[in-house]
C-alpha cells in the first residue's frame, strides 16, 4: 500500500462527509465491483494555451494499489499519461431513484469511487501481460485463460499505463426514504397530491447469446455472471 488513508485536499468529501470512506478495503472493493471507469486528464491546448479537460470511459484492472489502463499505441490518453501526467478515474454504481416532493430533494442511491494518481508506461513484458490479463478478467473472471494467446502485433500496438493510487475516496448513499423539508411533511394537501418514494435499480446479466462461429457450451464463469445481480 502506498497512499495515506484519509481525507486530503484532493480527495476530501466535503458534502455529506458521513457517506465517505477512505480505507483500502472500501476503495479496492468499489473498484473491483465495476467494469468501466471514466478516466480524466488535462491535455495542453496549443490553440489558446489553456489545459483542455478530457474524460474517456475505459475498462480497467487492478493489482494491489495499482490501476492498469490499456489502449492503442498512438492514442492520446496513452501518449499523454506515459509522460507521468496526473490522472483521475471515477466509477459509479446507481441502485435507486429517489423521488421527493420537491425537485431539489430528488436524488439517486449510489456508490462511487474516485482515485487520483500519475500515469506511467509499463515497459516490462511480464507486467504488461499480467496487466492485460487483469483488465480482461475484470469483465469475466478467468476469461484471459480461456482465450488464445495474444499475437506479436496485438502486443506491439497496445500499450499499458500503470496508475499508482496516491489518493482515493468512496462515497455511498443508500436511501430508504426521500428527505423532505420539515414544512412539506406538514402540508397534507401536498403529501396527498405527489407520489414520492424509492425506485430500485438492478443490474442483471441476460442469457448468453452464442456467436455465429461458436461450438462450445457456455463456460461456468459466464454462467456465474447470470446468477449475479446488483
Amino acid at each position: 500500500m502506498s497512499y495515506e488513508v484519509g481525507p486530503k485536499t484532493i480527495n476530501n468529501v466535503r458534502r455529506h462527509k458521513e457517506r465517505a470512506s477512505y480505507d483500502y478495503q472500501s476503495v479496492h472493493q468499489a473498484l473491483d465491483d465495476h467494469f468501466v471507469g471514466h478516466v480524466s486528464f488535462a491535455l495542453d491546448d496549443e490553440e489558446d494555451g489553456e489545459p483542455l479537460p478530457v474524460v474517456i470511459p475505459m475498462v480497467y484492472g487492478r493489482i494491489d494499489n495499482k490501476l492498469y489502463l490499456h489502449g492503442y499505441v498512438s492514442g492520446r490518453l496513452i501518449k499523454h499519461l506515459a509522460q507521468g501526467k496526473k490522472v483521475a478515474m471515477a466509477a459509479t454504481h446507481v441502485n435507486a431513484l429517489v423521488l421527493a416532493l420537491s425537485p431539489f430533494h430528488h436524488s439517486v442511491g449510489y456508490r462511487s469511487v474516485v482515485v487520483f494518481g500519475r500515469g506511467e508506461l509499463v515497459d516490462d513484458p511480464e507486467e504488461k501481460l499480467e496487466a492485460l490479463k487483469v483488465i480482461t478478467d475484470q469483465l469475466v473472471k478467468g476469461r484471459w485463460d480461456q482465450c488464445r494467446d495474444s499475437t506479436k502485433i496485438e502486443l506491439q500496438t497496445t500499450k499499458v499505463i500503470r496508475v499508482e493510487i496516491e489518493s482515493a475516496s468512496v462515497k455511498a448513499s443508500e436511501r430508504t426514504e426521500p428527505k423532505e423539508d420539515a414544512a412539506d411533511y406538514k402540508d397534507q394537501v401536498l403529501c396527498d397530491s405527489v407520489w414520492t418514494g424509492i425506485v430500485p435499480i438492478k443490474t442483471v446479466f441476460g442469457t448468453p447469446q452464442p456467436s455465429a462461429i461458436n461450438k462450445q457450451p457456455v463456460p461456468d464463469n459466464v454462467k456465474d455472471l447470470c446468477k449475479r445481480s446488483a
